[in-house]
């Protein structure tokens, strides 16, 4: 058996640890040149137009996405299932208008396909909501999700405090489920009232009673 002299063994040892030296560093070198890979970054937030609503108001959520990468994100699709005390009224200044699925447990679910989103580029959906009737002030939040075939899930959420209603209003609905805003089409709706009915009457009224004593009077003349 032929022994090795120490000094070789040294040698051997000094000249492997160089060649992962130089291995290691040519590899690190190689990837820090190496221009980073394409990738979609999307970015989403909701906000609702007022932090605090009393009861039978109308509510407006607003839905930005951001693509802050560098390629396109691929078939973005959007969800948002509404808190079931929640009733969906409209949708407002957006071009892509959302499919309504009213889930067993009577909640709405609100699904924009929005499609390709290019890189830089930004998308805005909107939609109104009419609030409870409360007996007690409550803070109702409401989540929004946002998927891609290149990207991962990511949510956003915002919440409204809703603050206490008498028990007796009664928000006016319409045939279609809705409700009607009051006139202008914002802020709330009158309880469904035989007083605010008779309001309602009153302006469609004075007409005709003015037309009733022209005409007695060019008969009395």
């Amino acid at each position: 058996m032929t022994v090795v002299p120490a000094i070789n063994y040294v040698i051997l040892f000094i000249m492997k640890t160089l060649r992962t030296i130089i291995a290691t560093t040519a590899l690190m070198f190689a990837f820090s040149v190496m221009p980073a890979l394409a990738a979609a970054d999307i970015d989403i937030t909701k906000s609702a137009g007022v932090d605090t609503a009393g009861g039978c108001e109308f509510v407006l959520f607003t839905i930005t996405l951001t693509n802050s990468g560098d390629t396109t994100a691929e078939n973005v699709v959007v969800t948002d299932t509404l808190d079931g005390r929640f009733v969906f009224s409209a949708e407002t200044g957006t071009d892509i208008f959302s499919t309504r699925t009213i889930l067993a447990n009577g909640q709405t679910k609100l699904t924009w396909d929005v499609g390709d989103l290019a890189a830089g580029e930004d998308e805005v959906l909107a939609y109104s909501v009419v609030t409870p009737i409360l007996s007690s002030d409550t803070v109702i939040n409401n989540t929004v999700s946002v998927s891609a075939d290149n990207h991962v899930n990511v949510s956003a959420s915002d919440s409204v405090e809703v603050t206490a209603t008498p028990l007796n209003a009664v928000c006016r609905e319409t045939t279609g489920g809705g409700v009607t805003p009051p006139a202008g089409g914002t802020g709330a709706g009158l309880p469904n009232t035989g007083m605010s009915a008779l309001f309602l009457l009153i302006p469609a009224l004075i007409p005709a009673v003015v037309g009733v004593r022209a005409w007695r009077n060019s008969r009395n003349s």
